[in-house]
This record gives structure tokens, sequence and C-alpha cells, in this order.
């Protein structure tokens, strides 16, 4: 048995190695990935029987420092984050908070292709919309300063293709039947601030919604891209 193999099997059998500095563990559908760092090296151990990898998990020593990874059973692999042009720092700020990713154009993009790669749709089509709440109230803002005598035939138009895409919306509980129907009365009665107060109060449902699937893409954004593991 090669050095470094029986290093890996004693410690994870005995989980007494005083050099060792953390466990990483993956899981997906086929197997259960144990990523064990040394003092010198990075050592990975793939069990296929979850029931023994869960065992060996729960054996090790409570003061070690274990990091877990899973995303609804699926390996994500790389979202682009290494070749945004951000800065780790950069990175770190607009993946601060759910609302912070979600008013930077490439903290949106990241986390849509995170979401991507997970497969949850319901997630996916939640962002595409919140995104054109922004695109709607921003050309709404940007009419209304560059016009002498604005009128809300084009707003109008566009509230009304945001309440058949929240009406058709599903998998997101928060575009209830309360929101639909104000955005019926703002049609019935067209007012420029009220339409702009419903769309805003859309855009804060989404956010809520999305905070779940956050949680998970604000874990994976602190681990290593997979393409430079």
């Amino acid at each position: 048995m090669p050095r470094e193999i029986k290093e890996i099997k004693d410690f994870l059998v005995t989980a007494r190695r005083k050099d060792a500095k953390s466990v990483k563990i993956k899981k997906n559908a086929e197997n259960v990935k144990f990523k064990v760092r040394c003092s010198r090296f990075l050592y990975t151990l793939v069990i296929t029987d979850k029931e023994k990898a869960e065992k060996l998990k729960q054996s090790l020593p409570p003061d070690l420092k274990m990091k877990t990874s899973v995303v609804q059973g699926k390996i994500v692999g790389c979202i682009g984050k290494c070749s945004s042009g951000l800065t780790t720092q950069e990175l770190d700020r607009i993946t601060d908070s759910v609302q912070k990713t979600l008013t930077n154009d490439k903290g949106r993009k990241i986390f849509y292709e995170y979401l991507k790669r997970s497969n949850n749709v319901d997630a996916m089509n939640c962002l595409n919309f919140y995104e054109k709440c922004c695109i709607v109230l921003e050309k709404e803002n940007n009419y209304h300063l560059m016009t002498k005598n604005p009128d809300l035939k084009i707003f109008t138009e566009d509230f009304n293709d945001i309440f058949d895409t929240a009406a058709e919306l599903n998998g997101v509980p928060e575009i209830d039947l309360a929101i639909l129907e104000r955005f019926n009365e703002c049609l019935t009665t067209p007012c420029r601030d009220s339409m702009i107060n419903v769309i805003e109060d859309t855009k804060m449902r989404l956010a809520e919604h999305l905070k779940i699937s956050f949680k998970h893409f604000k874990i994976y954004m602190l681990e290593p891209c997979p393409k430079t593991k």
C-alpha cells in the first residue's frame, strides 16, 4: 500500500493525526468524498458506501474543523466566479447578503449560473423575474427624467407585462393573490407611484424567496473553484 494511502487510511480509521487541519466532506448520488488536509498534503478518499461514510464522519473528533458541501445531492461545478473579473474581496462584498447580490449585475450573473448548474428551475425563474422588474423600473425612471411631458402609456404596457409574468410564475408562494390584486387595481386606475410601489414590493417578495437558495450559494462561494482543485 502506498505511504500516502496508508496515511489516509490510518487517519480516517483512528481520527488521531495531530497534523490534520481539516476534513472536507462532499456528497453526491454515487459516493461520499473525504478530503483530508494535513500539514503538507491534501488527501482524498472516496467512499461509495454512504452508511459507512456517515459512521466515519461521526467518529471524527468534535474539535476538528469540518466543512460539508451538499447542494440537493448534486455537484455544482464551476459557476464562473474565478473568471468574473472580480477580486476575492469584491466577491465577498457582493455576496455578503442576498440584496447585495441581487443589486449587482455580476453578482446576479454568478448567482444565476449557480442556480442553473444546481437545476433549481423555480429559483432561476424567480431571479429572471426580479431582473425584469429592475429593467422596467430603470426604463421608467430614465424616461421620466428625460421627457418633458411623460405619460403612462409605455409604463402601463410594461407594468401589464410584469403582471402577466407574476400571474404565470410557479413555485414562488410569495407572489400570492394579494399582490396580484394590487396589480389589477393599478391597471384599473393607473397611477405611476402606485405602480412603482407594487413592482418594488414584488421585488422584495422575490428576494425573500431567493434567500433559501442564497444560503447554499453563499456556502458554495466560500469554496475554491472546482477547476482549481
